[in-house]
C-alpha cells in the first residue's frame, strides 16, 4: 500500500495522507465496509495491517462533529494476543502512519495510548481520537474490556485469538462518543489475519456458518502471494523469468497479488524457498532435525543439565548468551490455564512468547549436539546408561 500525491478512483484522502489502494482493490472494498463486524484474510506482506490502520483515522474524520464544540469525537481499541507483538509488529505500522513527530506522543504506560488531537480550523471541524493498544490472547481476558466505551475496534492477526474474544468486544463497541455529543455515526469491528487451518473459528464464520442480517460479519479475501504454473505453461529457462520450483510444483508471483509494488524483489519466491536453501543462501549450514517432537525435544534439554562431567555440571551458558539465560530460567515455561471449578493445568505445550523461539531453538541445538543419539543409544542398550567420554582437546571447554 502507497502514500502517493496522485488520486485515483480508489485513493481516500486524509489529514496529512493520501492513501493510495488502485492496485489494493480488496483492501480498498474493505476500508469501505459499513459491516458491523468486518475481516480481511491475505498472505504476508499484502498490506493489510496499513490498511486497517488507516481505517481507523478514516473513521475518525467521518464521525460526526458534536454540537457542543465542533469536535469528531471517537475512541478505538487495537488488540494483539500480547503486548510483545503489539510493541515490535502492530504500534510500529501504526507509528509509520501516524508519526508522533505529526500526530503527537504516544503514552507508553500500559494501557499504551495515542490520543491524537487536532483543533478546528477554516470551517472543518476538530478531531479528538483516542486510540488504546490491548492484549487481549485468553477469553478471561475479555475483563480488561469490562470498562471501555469505545467507538470501534481493530484485532490484528485475529487467528490467534480465540472468539470470544471478539464476542466480549461486540459488547463494548458504539458507547462512545456519547449522545450529548452527537453519539457515534458508525461502530463495529475490524480484523485482519493471515491464512489458518480450515478447523479455525474464522474458517467456520466465513465459509460454513455465514451470518446473515443486520449485524451479519463481512469477510473479505485478497488475492494469493504466489499461484501455482503448469509444466506446459513454463517459460524457457523458468528460474530466469522468476518463477521457482518448490513442493514438487512451479510457482510465479501472483499479478494479482496486492501490495506487491511496495515489497522487496523476490519477496515470495524467498518465501517459497525450503527453509534449508534460504539459509544456504546467507551462508549458514543446517540440516533436518532427528525429532521434531516436543517430548523429545524436551529431554535432549534436559539431560545435559542433568549431568557432571568429571565433576563439573554438563551444561554450561556464557553469561554472554542472555536471551538463552532468561529463557532457561523460566521464560520458556508451560503455561497455567483454568480448567474450572477452581482448578487449574498446564498446557501441553511451551508457552508461546519472546522466549519460545529461543527455548525451541535450544532443544533443537540439542538433539543435532548429540543429545539424540546418546538417547537411542542408551534403548539399543537395553536401557543401560553410556558411560561418560571426554573429548582429546588441548584446551578446556570449562574455562
Amino acid at each position: 500500500m502507497s502514500r502517493t500525491k496522485e488520486m485515483s478512483d480508489k485513493t481516500v484522502p486524509m489529514a496529512g495522507l493520501n492513501l493510495d489502494f488502485s492496485e489494493s482493490p480488496v483492501i480498498y472494498d474493505f476500508i469501505q465496509s459499513k459491516n458491523f463486524v468486518q475481516g480481511i484474510m491475505g498472505p504476508v506482506g499484502s498490506g493489510k495491517s496499513y490498511g486497517c490502520a488507516a481505517k481507523i483515522f478514516i473513521k475518525a474524520v467521518q464521525q460526526k462533529p458534536s454540537p457542543i464544540d465542533n469536535v469528531r469525537y471517537s475512541r478505538w481499541a487495537i488488540v494483539r494476543n500480547s503486548y510483545p507483538m503489539l510493541k515490535t509488529t502492530t504500534i510500529k505500522t501504526w507509528l509509520d502512519l501516524f508519526p508522533e513527530g505529526t500526530f503527537g506522543p504516544m503514552l507508553w504506560t500500559p494501557p499504551i495510548t495515542h490520543h491524537i488531537r487536532l483543533p478546528a480550523r477554516e470551517g472543518a471541524a476538530g478531531i479528538d481520537c483516542e486510540v488504546i493498544f490491548l492484549a487481549l490472547d485468553q477469553p478471561k481476558d475479555v475483563r480488561k474490556l469490562l470498562s471501555l466505551e469505545l467507538t470501534g475496534a481493530w484485532v490484528n492477526e485475529a487467528r490467534e485469538l480465540p472468539k470470544a474474544v471478539i464476542d466480549g468486544l461486540t459488547h463494548r463497541v458504539g458507547r462512545y462518543p456519547t449522545k450529548r455529543d452527537g453519539g457515534a455515526t458508525w461502530h463495529g469491528i475490524w480484523m485482519d489475519t493471515n491464512p489458518m487451518d480450515d478447523d479455525h473459528w474464522w474458517h467456520r464464520m466465513a465459509e460454513k456458518e455465514k451470518m446473515t442480517g443486520a449485524y451479519a460479519w463481512k469477510f473479505f479475501k485478497q488475492p494469493g502471494g504466489v499461484v501455482p504454473v503448469d509444466v506446459e505453461n513454463l517459460p524457457d529457462m523458468p528460474e530466469a523469468n522468476d518463477h521457482i520450483f518448490a513442493s514438487g510444483k512451479w510457482w510465479k508471483v501472483n499479478p494479482k497479488a496486492e501490495n506487491i509494488h511496495n515489497l522487496p524483489p523476490g519477496y515470495y519466491q524467498q518465501m517459497l524457498l525450503g527453509t534449508f536453501d534460504y539459509l544456504k543462501t546467507l551462508g549458514l549450514r543446517a540440516q533436518p532435525t532427528a525429532s521434531n517432537d516436543f517430548k523429545v525435544r524436551r529431554e535432549a534439554s534436559a539431560a545435559p543439565m542433568q549431568r557432571l562431567i568429571t565433576g563439573k555440571p554438563g551444561l554450561i551458558v556464557n553469561r554472554d548468551c542472555k536471551l538463552l539465560r532468561k529463557a532457561l530460567a523460566g521464560g520458556y515455561h508451560f503455561k497455567r490455564v483454568a480448567v474450572g471449578a477452581g482448578q487449574e493445568r498446564f498446557r501441553d505445550a511451551p508457552n508461546k512468547n519472546e522466549h519460545s523461539h529461543i527455548g525451541d531453538s535450544f532443544g533443537y541445538l540439542m538433539l543435532g549436539g548429540g543429545e539424540y543419539n546418546r538417547m537411542t543409544r542408551t534403548h539399543q542398550l537395553g536401557g543401560r546408561p553410556m558411560g561418560q567420554s571426554s573429548a582429546s582437546t588441548d584446551f578446556d571447554v570449562f574455562a
